[in-house]
């Protein structure tokens, strides 16, 4: 008997909806079934976050759970009682800078998507929780104007600034019985988060450093870079993993010249031009890209970029805002590897190191607007004495660029580069390389 195929498949589409829906359904019970709370663990250290203290501060490495944490605890606070939840950090151009997402997930691993409302912008409990996702960077008024919040999650917080410390905690604490959570993995010792919670935390606050070893679900792939650290770069492991502040000694490059802080991802439109840097790196040197970009000092200071603290306030700043690298990279893999990097093929210069100029040919002939930067008797000196000009301010998504920037050295005697630093080795080891932040901000 002859059947259209048509009318087959036409009856097959609703049956692979169904078993598409009943898969998804059985995948969603299981995350359910197989979710682990550390918070309700009474030996861990995650489960102080239910007791009741104005403050409770959770900070130190990466891998620690932190965020998981922090919104478990508030998605089940928010399905027995009606509260108001402030999710703020120091930048948030839009909401998938914050933490709907984090508190999105946790509401569907914990099978309670028929107890909230949950739009693009806004989270609400059917108990009648509300959460408010707001940024705290030129935005006091706004906070201010917030009322009767019971607990303000401050997120990623070693970005925040001590004006935006300022404004917030006299709003937040109008209800007796309001809270302060704060999270954040650590920066260095004067970040003003770490200043007022760590160093000197205020009367009844609960702080614990955590690091990955308190999550026993640390997953593989982090594991593995952990121990990569570990084995190759102690000053990594240490400061990224085991949350230790960045101590900087005197002879460091560029000690009291450059800060880690998160700053708007279109920021970059203030500047004359993006600018790229790149070292293809040597034996077990890594190879390294940067995207950065150059603001004068009073165009600083009228977008509120300079925060009382800072280092060099008069001087012009470079920020560094995406880096990729990666040690023993073949050259037919450098053309994906740049492609990592918003923009770098929108016609931006590229200046590289020119001892391989055939690497320069070859990504030039893959589209890229890649030079030789210039190179001279005293490069280094002279790129040093440049950079030193500067204050140079580095996203915390640029880890590798951070650890550098903390490490590269002088020798005891401050003549000789010391050689076993890494990362950005280029423009410090290759002599000359430093000196294309020279010419490219001249």
């Amino acid at each position: 008997m002859f059947v259209d195929e048509a009318v087959l498949e036409e009856a097959a589409t609703p049956v692979i909806a169904l078993g598409a829906a009943m898969a998804r359904e059985y995948r969603r019970r299981q995350m359910v079934m197989n979710y682990q709370s550390l918070v309700e663990r009474p030996e861990h250290v995650y489960h102080d976050l239910l007791l009741p203290a104005p403050y409770k501060v959770y900070y130190g490495g990466r891998g620690a759970a932190k965020d998981w944490a922090f919104a478990e605890t508030l998605v089940k606070r928010a399905v027995k009682e009606a509260m108001i939840v402030l999710c703020t950090r120091e930048y948030q151009k839009s909401i998938s800078d914050s933490v709907h997402r984090v508190l999105r997930n946790m509401i569907t691993r914990l099978g309670l998507d028929s107890q909230f409302q949950v739009t693009d912008k806004s989270i609400r409990s059917v108990a009648g929780t509300e959460f408010i996702f707001k940024g705290l960077h030129h935005n006091s008024e706004e906070i201010k104007s917030t009322e009767a919040v019971k607990i303000t999650w401050v997120h990623e917080a070693q970005n925040t600034s001590q004006t935006s410390l300022r404004d917030l905690l006299p709003t937040v604490f109008r209800l007796p019985d309001s809270e302060v959570w704060i999270s954040f993995n650590v920066t260095d010792e004067t970040a003003p988060v770490y200043q007022y919670f760590v160093t000197n935390p205020p009367a009844g606050a609960i702080v614990h450093k955590v690091n990955y070893d308190v999550n026993p679900f640390f997953p593989a792939r982090l594991r593995d870079l952990m121990e990569h650290d570990r084995a190759n770069d102690q000053n990594v492991y240490r400061h990224i993993w085991l949350g230790e502040p960045r101590r900087i000694s005197s002879a460091v490059i560029l000690g009291g010249r450059f800060l880690v802080r998160e700053f708007p991802d279109d920021l970059w439109r203030q500047a004359e031009s993006l600018r790229f840097g790149e070292d293809f790196g040597f034996a077990n040197s890594p190879a390294a890209i940067v995207r950065f970009f150059i603001l004068p000092n009073q165009r600083c200071r009228e977008l509120g970029l300079i925060h009382p603290g800072d280092p060099a306030p008069d001087y012009p700043r470079i920020f560094v805002e995406y880096e990729a690298g990666g040690t023993g990279v073949d050259i037919e893999d450098l053309p994906t590897l740049h492609d990592s990097i918003p923009g770098i093929r929108d016609g931006w210069p590229i200046k590289a190191d020119n001892a391989r100029p055939e690497i320069i040919s070859f990504l030039a002939g893959k589209g890229f607007s890649i030079s030789a930067a210039e190179k001279w008797p005293g490069s280094v000196e002279d790129g040093i004495a440049h950079l030193r000009g500067h204050v140079i301010v580095i996203h915390p998504r640029c880890v590798r660029t951070e650890s550098d920037a903390a490490t590269y050295s002088f020798k005891v005697d401050q003549k000789d580069i010391d050689p076993t630093t890494n990362g950005l080795d280029g423009y410090i080891q290759h002599r000359g390389g430093l000196a294309q932040w020279a010419k490219l901000a001249g």
